[in-house]
Order: C-alpha cells, then structure tokens, then sequence
C-alpha cells in the first residue's frame, strides 16, 4: 500500500512540477478539499457509487472523478486489507436523518468555502 502511495505521489510530483501542469494550465484537473473525517458515522440512503478500495485517498480519488459525488463513506472490511467506499450525491446536512453511527466507517464530506472565506 505505501508503494502505491509512493508511486501516486511521484506521479503526481512528476505531472505538476517537471511538466509545470496544474488546474489553471489544464482546466480538467480539479481542486477538491475534504472536511476533516467523521469516525464511527455514516451517511445511509444517498450511495450513488459502491467500489473496493485499498485506501482512503483511492476512495476520495474516485469521489473526485465521480462529478456527482458529495460525500463519502470508507466501511473497513474485517480480515481484509481493502475497505468499501461509497460515494454519496448527499451529505450529512441535507440528510441529518440519515447520518447514523456505525462501527468501522469514517464518514466524509466536501469541504465548501464560502465568499466569505468561511469553511461550510
């Protein structure tokens, strides 16, 4: 797995600093922050997308990728070294009823910055 995390990274150093890429040279790279993580939390009803992934940062690749997505959850597999993620087109504040506790899970969401610079 840290090979994997290595290699992304190189690949991503390599695109962006040797190749002088970034979102504003390419306009189809995207800039998304994530809220911090919400352990033992998770958004139910909204799922739009399940996969098996070998790391959290795998998982909010694909929430990257995924335009609709909003949120999403990691659930640990027992006994495995991958996990489920599933992104959601909700999030925890339109759906407060749905957002239960659970063990094993780290909850997610976009990060929005307001005008304001006030992070939502």
């Amino acid at each position: 797995m840290s090979c994997l995390r290595t290699l992304v990274a190189f690949t991503v150093i390599n695109t962006i600093f040797v190749n002088g890429l970034n979102r504003f040279s390419e306009p189809q790279f995207k800039a998304i922050n994530f809220a911090e993580a919400i352990e033992g939390r998770k958004l139910n009803g909204s799922v739009i997308k399940e996969l098996e992934v070998t790391s959290e940062m795998s998982c909010q690749f694909e929430c990257v990728v995924e335009t609709r997505c909003l949120s999403y959850n990691l659930i640990s597999i027992e006994g495995k070294e991958t996990s489920t993620c599933q992104l959601s087109d909700s999030d925890r504040f339109v759906n407060h009823m749905n957002f239960t506790s659970e063990h094993g899970v780290i909850y997610r969401g976009i990060q929005v910055i307001t005008t304001e610079g006030m992070k939502c």
